[in-house]
């Protein structure tokens, strides 16, 4: 987890609006690592951590797509950080151009596989630039998260 630019929007109605607000996207903003950091209301990252150790991907540090193979598709592999540092895989996804369920832009929308544990198979990332390799990501279908999605960041690694 870093800390970075973002740190100062504390509300989710701020997240939202700053999510509506950034650039369309390209594919080429997710391609390689990024380090995560949890951002929102402090309840909503306190809660952060415990939610996704419970949801079987403890240690939740970041994520890393490879380019696109020319399919349009980039695939990816979520990072977690073991005990003693050591970074792992953790749950693959993939991810494109897509619509946006907040106000239909275009967004990277992360999903993942269909036998993945649950809930991640009905989960949803959107992501958008924030700034300088930075992208503003807004997560739909964690249980007990936020209706209109869980902000978070990642940053470039």
């Amino acid at each position: 987890m870093t800390t970075g630019p973002g740190t100062d929007l504390r509300s989710l109605s701020e997240l939202r609006e700053a999510f509506r607000a950034a650039p369309d996207p390209v594919l080429d903003d997710l391609v390689g690592a990024h380090d995560s950091q949890y951002v929102g209301p402090g309840w909503l990252r306190s809660a952060g951590p415990l939610s996704m150790r419970v949801l079987g991907m403890p240690g939740w540090c970041g994520k890393r797509f490879a380019p696109d193979a020319g399919d349009g598709i980039l695939r990816g592999v979520n990072l977690v950080r073991g005990r003693g540092g050591a970074l792992g895989d953790s749950i693959p996804m993939t991810a494109r151009l897509e619509p946006s369920r907040m106000d239909g832009r275009p967004a990277l929308v992360i999903s993942y596989p269909p036998d993945a544990r649950f809930p991640w198979p009905r989960v949803r990332d959107e992501l958008r630039p924030f700034g300088s390799g930075t992208l503003l990501g807004m997560t739909f279908g964690i249980p007990l998260a936020p209706p209109g999605g869980a902000p978070f960041l990642l940053h470039r690694a």
